[in-house]
C-alpha cells in the first residue's frame, strides 16, 4: 500500500495541496463580511466557468441535492416531464422527478449510447404538455458525454425548459450555458472544482424563475427564492459548508490560473491516454466512440478477469483506487476518473533524492513512487534534472534555491530529512504552491547526543590528545582538561534539540541556563532551565551550545563583541 492513495474515481476527486491548505484556517462567521466576500468570489468565478450571466446559487448539499432542487422548484405534482436516459444517473434524475409526483416520459437509450436529438424532438412533439426536459451532460456510470449543445437546441426550439445534470462535467468539460440555451445547470463541488463534497452549484435562467413562481411542489431547504434572497445579502439561508467554501475559492483560482481551455484540453489528453492504455490491456471501451467522456473512462474487462479482484489488487498493492460499475453494470465494468487538478499527475510519483538517505528511508519512499538517488548535484545540474520530478528530498548539503524551484514544473513537495529548512527557499516554494516539509523530531536525539559528545570532547581535549598520540607523543599533562560536573551550560535556542541537550546536561550535574526570545518561561521551567538574556548567558556560561535555525534574524548572532563577553576558559559548541 502506498502512503498516498491515488484516488482515480469520478468523485470525490483528489484535492490539490493548495486546496487542502486553504481549508486549514479558523472558522469564520457565515453571516459576516469575510464569508460574504468568499461567496461573491465563488459566485462570480463559477459564472465564468458556467459561461452564464444568469443567477447562480450555492446550496450546501451534494450534486444530487442540486438536482432535487431543480425538480422541487420547477415541477408540480402531475406535470409531464421528459427525462432522457442512457445510464444510472439519468435514471436517478427521472426517479427524483417521479418522487415529486411528476408524470415522467422516459426517452431511453442503451447504456453506452448517446441520446439522439432527433429522437428527443419526436418525443417532445408527441408530448406538448411536457414543459421540462431533464438531460444528463456527462453520464458517469457509462463514461459517456451526451451532445448537450444539440439536445438543448432541440428542447429550446420546442419551447421547453432545459435542465442539465452537469455534476461530473462542468469545470472539466466545456459548457456554454447561455449560448446553448440551458435554463438550469447543476454541478457539484467534489468533481472538477477540486473541493470536497458539500456544495451544489445551480444556475437559473429568467425562464426558469418564471416557472419556479408557478410550480407547486413543496420545498423548504431547496427553495431557490429563499437562496437568492439570502445570496443577495452575501449569505446563505442555512449554515453553509464553510470549509468547502474555502476550498472552492482556491480551486476556482487554480482553474483560472491554468486557463479553462487548458483545463479542458488536459482532460481530453488524459482521456485519450487512458482509453488507449485500457484497450492495450484487452479492455473494451463501453461508451460509443465519438461520445466518450473526458472525465471518466468506462471499460469492460477481458473474459475471465474478476473486476472486484483487480480493483482490490490495485488498491492494496499499488494504492490506486478506481471505481466499479453502477446499476446494472455493477459487476462487469470498471471506471477510472480524472476530474480536477490531480488528474494531471501520473499514477506513480517520481521522487528525486539528492542527498544520502538510510536504506530503510529509501525503501519507504519506493513504496510511494519511483525513486532516483543522485547526490552532490550542483545548482545547474539540479535545475537540469528537476523538471521531471514530482518530489525532491534533501538533507543539509543540497541547496534548493529559487531557480531550482522555478525549474520544477511538476514539483509538488520538497522534503528536508532533518530539522531545519534553511537550505530551502521556502518563500519561492510557497509562491509556486509547493509544499515544504521537514522532520522536526527525526534526528533530535542524535543531535542532542552529538552535542554532548562534542562537549566532552572539548572539555577533555580529545581531538588534540588523539592527534598527539598518533604522532607518537605522550603528553598527559597538556590534555587534562576540565570536569563538566558543576559547570554552567548556556543553551542558545531551547527548541526540540536544545531542550534535549538540557535534559542530558542535568544528568551530568551541570547548571543549565538558556536564551530563547520565543520560548515561554513556563516551557523553560519544564526542563528546569532558567531563561536569561544573551548578554548574561555569555558572561556566566562555562560551555555555550547553539541550536537555532539559520534565518536572517539569527545571522551573525555571535560576533566579536559577543565572544568578548565570554570567560577566557569558556568553550563554544556550534552544531
Amino acid at each position: 500500500m502506498t502512503f498516498h492513495t491515488q484516488l482515480r474515481i469520478p468523485g470525490p476527486t483528489p484535492l490539490p495541496e493548495r486546496v487542502v491548505r486553504s481549508m486549514n484556517r479558523p472558522m469564520i462567521d457565515h453571516r459576516g463580511p469575510e464569508f460574504a466576500a468568499i461567496l461573491a468570489e465563488i459566485t462570480a468565478g463559477a459564472k465564468r466557468v458556467f459561461k452564464t450571466k444568469n443567477d447562480l446559487l450555492l446550496l450546501t448539499s451534494s450534486g444530487t441535492g442540486g438536482l432535487e432542487s431543480a425538480v422541487a422548484n420547477l415541477v408540480s405534482p402531475g406535470d409531464q416531464v421528459v427525462a432522457a436516459l442512457c445510464g444510472n444517473f439519468g435514471e436517478r434524475f427521472a426517479a427524483l422527478a417521479a418522487a415529486y409526483g411528476a408524470d415522467v416520459v422516459r426517452l431511453e437509450f442503451e447504456w453506452g449510447q448517446p441520446v439522439d436529438p432527433d429522437d428527443l424532438a419526436q418525443v417532445l412533439q408527441r408530448h406538448p404538455k411536457a414543459n421540462v426536459v431533464l438531460l444528463t451532460h456527462n453520464e458517469t456510470s457509462t463514461g459517456l458525454t451526451n451532445p448537450l449543445r444539440e439536445l438543448a437546441r432541440t428542447a429550446r426550439s420546442a419551447e421547453r425548459l432545459v435542465v442539465v445534470d452537469g455534476v461530473s462535467s462542468i469545470s472539466s468539460i466545456d459548457i456554454e450555458t447561455d449560448a446553448w440555451g440551458v435554463d438550469v445547470a447543476v454541478s457539484g463541488s467534489q468533481k472538477g472544482w477540486m473541493a470536497p463534497p458539500g456544495f451544489a452549484l445551480v444556475s437559473v435562467s429568467e425562464r426558469a424563475w418564471a416557472q419556479q413562481a408557478k410550480a407547486r411542489s413543496p420545498r423548504f431547504y431547496f427553495d431557490w427564492k429563499e437562496a437568492k434572497t439570502w445570496a443577495d445579502k452575501g449569505m446563505t439561508p442555512f449554515t453553509p459548508a464553510v470549509p468547502v467554501a474555502f476550498a472552492m475559492q482556491e480551486g476556482l483560482r487554480m482553474l483560472e490560473e491554468e486557463g479553462l481551455n487548458n483545463v479542458y484540453e488536459r482532460h481530453e489528453r488524459l482521456a485519450r491516454a487512458a482509453q488507449v492504455g485500457l484497450q492495450a490491456l484487452g479492455f473494451q471501451l463501453f461508451a460509443q466512440e465519438g461520445y466518450r467522456s473526458n472525465t471518466v473512462t468506462s471499460a469492460v474487462p477481458p473474459p475471465g478477469l474478476d473486476v472486484a479482484a483487480l480493483r482490490n489488487l490495485l488498491n492494496t498493492k499499488y494504492g490506486v483506487v478506481i471505481a466499479g460499475g453502477q446499476g446494472k453494470m455493477t459487476d462487469n465494468r470498471l471506471g477510472a476518473g480524472r476530474p480536477g487538478s490531480d488528474a494531471v499527475a501520473s499514477t506513480v510519483a517520481k521522487i528525486l533524492v539528492a542527498d544520502p538517505l538510510a536504506e530503510d528511508g529509501l525503501e519507504r519512499l519506493r513504496r510511494a513512487g519511483e525513486v532516483t538517488v543522485v547526490s552532490k548535484l550542483g545548482e545547474s545540474e539540479l535545475i537540469r534534472r528537476i523538471p521531471e520530478f514530482d518530489a525532491l528530498v534533501v538533507r543539509s548539503e543540497t541547496r534548493v534555491t529559487a531557480p531550482v524551484i522555478e525549474a520544477g514544473t511538476k514539483l509538488r513537495v520538497v522534503g528536508r530529512a532533518g530539522v531545519g529548512v534553511d537550505n530551502i527557499d521556502v518563500s519561492a516554494a510557497t509562491r509556486k504552491g509547493i509544499l515544504v516539509v521537514n522532520a522536526p523530531r527525526g534526528n533530535i536525539i542524535a543531535a542532542a547526543e552529538h552535542t554532548i559528545a562534542l562537549l566532552f570532547s572539548l572539555a577533555r581535549w580529545v581531538p588534540q590528545a588523539d592527534a598527539s598520540v598518533k604522532r607518537g607523543e605522550w603528553s598527559r599533562a597538556k590534555f587534562i582538561g576540565t570536569e563538566i560536573r558543576g559547570k554552567t551550560l548556556g543553551v542558545i535556542g531551547l527548541g526540540n534539540v536544545g531542550s534535549e541537550v538540557a535534559k542530558r546536561a542535568h544528568g551530568l550535574e551541570m547548571d543549565v541556563i538558556a536564551y530563547d526570545p520565543v520560548v515561554a518561561v513556563e516551557r523553560a521551567e519544564l526542563f528546569n532551565v532558567a531563561l536569561v538574556s544573551l548578554h548574561e548567558l555569555l558572561e556566566r556560561a562555562d560551555f555555550v551550545t547553539l541550536h537555532v535555525p539559520l534565518v536572517d534574524s539569527n545571522r551573525n548572532l555571535l560576533g566579536a563583541a559577543e565572544l568578548a563577553l565570554m570567560k577566557p576558559t569558556a568553550r563554544l559548541v556550534n552544531t
